[in-house]
């Protein structure tokens, strides 16, 4: 996080008091009227006229279309006052995620929703023992950087989550490893069991977000046969074979993900005669 003791000031060039107000995270490249020369992840505020009143603070990015995301109204708080509210926001977002989840049934899901948990420009996923970040964009990178690693994440998640590695992902670049997280490893998910892979893996092998819906396609689909395209490896097909389903095609154009997907019917003895793995294009398919 890159800030002073006096946060530059970004005069817009259209009339945002409204939708900022009303908690729009995103300020547009174009909505500025003129673009600074500032390093990605400074801490700047927002003002509708020169020399104005800030309406609103955030982070800068240099490349994003998204030149800031906004993470407060007003005046910028001190470096310390920021820190302490990223940790506080962290914390709200565990809290919330944990008042839903059996532990006993689910240790892997998403701490952390981005902008929907008023932490802009990040997604954090707990898997087991490890946590992912995933940033969007340099300037989150540049911002969060050292408020999550390792020892942050550790205060935050506090003794509900025992994390004792962290994946950071960017758009370029090879994922940041603190702590030593396995090659591969088995999590659950409402009771089912996947292996996931969380360095070389996309997203881990489990795209978390997708919980709820996986849950609910478990009910539609008793005696049913269900097509999953694009289904990497294999998670909603998973479901729905645990659920009844009479079979299951999953088709994915990565053989990889398709070898996963056997794999996670086979943690989960779920019939392999009663599923199919297409290692090939969804379309043509």
């Amino acid at each position: 996080m890159s800030s002073s003791p006096a946060a530059p000031i970004l005069v817009l060039r259209k009339a945002l008091a409204r939708a900022l107000a009303q908690g729009h995270p995103w300020v547009y490249r174009q909505a500025l009227a003129t673009e600074p020369r500032l390093p990605s992840g400074t801490v700047v505020m927002l003002s509708e006229v020169q020399n104005g009143t800030p309406l609103a603070w955030g982070y800068w990015d240099a490349d994003s279309a998204i030149a800031v995301r906004v993470l407060g109204m007003g005046t910028v708080p001190t470096a310390t006052k920021v820190g302490a509210e990223i940790q506080a926001r962290l914390e709200h977002a565990l809290a919330r995620r944990l008042d839903r989840l059996p532990p006993a049934r689910t240790n892997a899901f998403r701490w952390v929703h981005g902008e929907a948990d008023a932490l802009p420009g990040i997604h954090v996923d707990v898997y087991g023992n490890s946590a992912t970040i995933r940033f969007d964009g340099e300037g989150a990178h540049a911002f969060y950087g050292d408020q999550l690693a390792l020892p942050a994440l550790l205060v935050a998640a506090g003794k509900a989550v025992p994390i004792q590695s962290v994946v950071a992902r960017r758009r370029r670049g090879q994922p940041e490893l603190t702590g030593a997280p396995a090659e591969s490893f088995v999590v659950m998910e409402n009771g089912l069991r996947f292996m996931v892979d969380l360095v070389h893996g996309q997203k881990g092998g489990l795209f978390l977000d997708q919980r709820d819906n996986r849950a609910r396609l478990a009910e539609l689909c008793v005696g049913k046969r269900v097509l999953n395209l694009f289904g990497y490896t294999g998670a909603f097909s998973v479901y729905a074979a645990a659920a009844g389903a009479a079979f299951t095609d999953t088709v994915d154009v990565a053989a990889p993900a398709m070898a996963a997907a056997r794999t996670n019917f086979e943690l989960n003895n779920l019939d392999l005669t009663c599923a199919a793995f297409h290692a090939e294009d969804a379309f043509a398919f």
